[in-house]
Protein backbone atom coordinates (compact mmCIF):
# COMPACT_ATOMS: atom_id res chain seq x y z
CA UNK A 1 0.00 0.00 0.00
CA UNK A 2 2.79 2.39 0.79
CA UNK A 3 4.63 1.54 -2.21
CA UNK A 4 1.37 2.28 -3.94
CA UNK A 5 0.53 5.32 -2.67
CA UNK A 6 4.13 6.92 -2.10
CA UNK A 7 6.43 5.51 -4.31
CA UNK A 8 9.57 2.71 -3.86
CA UNK A 9 11.49 3.98 -1.58
CA UNK A 10 9.06 4.41 1.14
CA UNK A 11 7.41 0.58 -0.17
CA UNK A 12 11.11 -0.30 0.55
CA UNK A 13 11.09 1.59 4.10
CA UNK A 14 7.66 0.70 5.24
CA UNK A 15 7.67 -3.61 4.51
CA UNK A 16 11.21 -3.79 5.84
CA UNK A 17 11.15 -1.38 8.98
CA UNK A 18 7.51 -2.76 9.90
CA UNK A 19 7.86 -6.48 9.03
CA UNK A 20 10.93 -6.51 11.06
CA UNK A 21 9.77 -5.23 14.04
CA UNK A 22 6.48 -7.13 13.82
CA UNK A 23 9.30 -10.34 13.57
CA UNK A 24 11.44 -9.31 16.52
CA UNK A 25 8.01 -8.58 18.40
CA UNK A 26 6.43 -11.99 18.15
CA UNK A 27 9.79 -13.70 18.85
CA UNK A 28 11.18 -14.34 15.14
CA UNK A 29 14.73 -12.22 16.10
CA UNK A 30 15.85 -15.00 13.75
CA UNK A 31 14.12 -14.08 10.21
CA UNK A 32 14.03 -10.27 11.40
CA UNK A 33 17.56 -9.25 9.02
CA UNK A 34 15.65 -12.09 6.37
CA UNK A 35 12.50 -10.22 6.29
CA UNK A 36 13.83 -6.85 6.10
CA UNK A 37 15.43 -7.43 2.77
CA UNK A 38 12.23 -9.92 1.60
CA UNK A 39 9.00 -7.41 2.49
CA UNK A 40 11.35 -4.12 1.41
CA UNK A 41 12.26 -5.54 -1.38
CA UNK A 42 8.63 -6.59 -2.11
CA UNK A 43 7.72 -2.63 -1.13
CA UNK A 44 10.18 -1.22 -3.67
CA UNK A 45 9.59 -3.64 -6.51
CA UNK A 46 5.44 -3.06 -5.84
CA UNK A 47 6.16 0.47 -6.19
CA UNK A 48 9.07 -0.15 -8.95
CA UNK A 49 5.78 -1.45 -10.86
CA UNK A 50 3.23 1.39 -10.40
CA UNK A 51 6.00 3.95 -11.70
CA UNK A 52 7.04 1.87 -14.42
CA UNK A 53 3.55 1.35 -15.40
CA UNK A 54 1.82 4.91 -14.68
CA UNK A 55 4.68 6.81 -16.91
CA UNK A 56 3.36 3.86 -19.70
CA UNK A 57 -0.03 4.72 -19.36
CA UNK A 58 0.13 8.43 -18.38
CA UNK A 59 -2.04 7.08 -14.94
CA UNK A 60 -2.24 4.93 -11.89
CA UNK A 61 -5.12 2.33 -12.79
CA UNK A 62 -6.80 -0.79 -11.37
CA UNK A 63 -4.37 -3.00 -13.40
CA UNK A 64 -1.42 -1.23 -12.57
CA UNK A 65 -2.19 -1.44 -8.68
CA UNK A 66 -3.06 -5.29 -9.20
CA UNK A 67 0.43 -5.66 -11.34
CA UNK A 68 2.38 -4.17 -8.64
CA UNK A 69 0.19 -6.07 -5.82
CA UNK A 70 1.03 -9.66 -7.98
CA UNK A 71 4.87 -8.62 -8.35
CA UNK A 72 5.40 -7.67 -4.87
CA UNK A 73 3.81 -10.69 -3.55
CA UNK A 74 6.18 -12.62 -6.27
CA UNK A 75 9.11 -11.14 -4.50
CA UNK A 76 7.82 -12.42 -1.25
CA UNK A 77 7.27 -15.48 -2.15
CA UNK A 78 10.66 -16.33 -3.97
CA UNK A 79 12.56 -14.17 -1.27
CA UNK A 80 11.56 -16.28 1.73
CA UNK A 81 11.76 -19.48 -0.15
CA UNK A 82 15.65 -18.50 -1.19
CA UNK A 83 16.24 -17.58 1.97
CA UNK A 84 14.97 -20.54 3.68
CA UNK A 85 17.18 -22.77 1.31
CA UNK A 86 20.51 -20.89 0.91
CA UNK A 87 20.49 -17.86 3.44
CA UNK A 88 18.71 -18.99 6.82
CA UNK A 89 20.53 -22.75 6.39
CA UNK A 90 23.91 -20.68 7.41
CA UNK A 91 22.54 -20.38 10.68
CA UNK A 92 20.04 -23.09 11.41
CA UNK A 93 20.49 -26.41 10.44
CA UNK A 94 16.76 -27.67 10.01
CA UNK A 95 16.21 -24.78 7.06
CA UNK A 96 17.11 -25.48 4.00
CA UNK A 97 14.56 -27.13 0.93
CA UNK A 98 12.85 -29.27 2.89
CA UNK A 99 11.98 -26.26 5.41
CA UNK A 100 11.39 -23.91 2.01
CA UNK A 101 8.98 -26.16 0.49
CA UNK A 102 7.51 -26.70 3.96
CA UNK A 103 6.65 -23.19 4.40
CA UNK A 104 6.24 -22.26 0.71
CA UNK A 105 2.39 -22.99 0.97
CA UNK A 106 1.89 -20.26 4.21
CA UNK A 107 4.21 -17.67 1.80
CA UNK A 108 1.27 -18.44 -1.02
CA UNK A 109 -1.29 -17.74 1.04
CA UNK A 110 0.35 -14.85 2.82
CA UNK A 111 1.18 -13.63 -0.44
CA UNK A 112 -2.38 -14.48 -2.15
CA UNK A 113 -3.70 -12.68 0.72
CA UNK A 114 -1.61 -9.66 1.30
CA UNK A 115 -2.06 -8.99 -2.69
CA UNK A 116 -5.81 -8.52 -2.54
CA UNK A 117 -5.78 -6.83 0.75
CA UNK A 118 -3.04 -4.40 -0.34
CA UNK A 119 -5.09 -4.12 -3.67
CA UNK A 120 -8.26 -3.38 -2.58
CA UNK A 121 -7.16 -1.10 0.33
CA UNK A 122 -4.94 0.94 -2.60
CA UNK A 123 -7.72 1.51 -4.65
CA UNK A 124 -9.92 2.61 -2.12
CA UNK A 125 -7.29 5.25 -0.98
CA UNK A 126 -6.43 5.93 -4.42
CA UNK A 127 -9.85 7.02 -4.78
CA UNK A 128 -10.58 9.56 -2.29
CA UNK A 129 -6.91 10.95 -3.24
CA UNK A 130 -5.75 10.60 0.21
CA UNK A 131 -1.78 10.94 -1.07
CA UNK A 132 -2.52 14.84 -1.36
CA UNK A 133 -3.73 14.81 2.57
CA UNK A 134 0.21 12.77 3.11
CA UNK A 135 2.42 14.76 0.51
CA UNK A 136 1.34 18.12 0.75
Amino acid sequence: MAAVLLGRKSGFLAGAIGSAIADIAMGYQHFAPVTFVVKGLEGFVAGLVVYALSKRFKEKNHVTILAASIAGSIVMISGYFVAELYVMRLFDETMGLAAALRDLPVNLVQGGVCAVVGYSLSVALEKFKVTKFITN
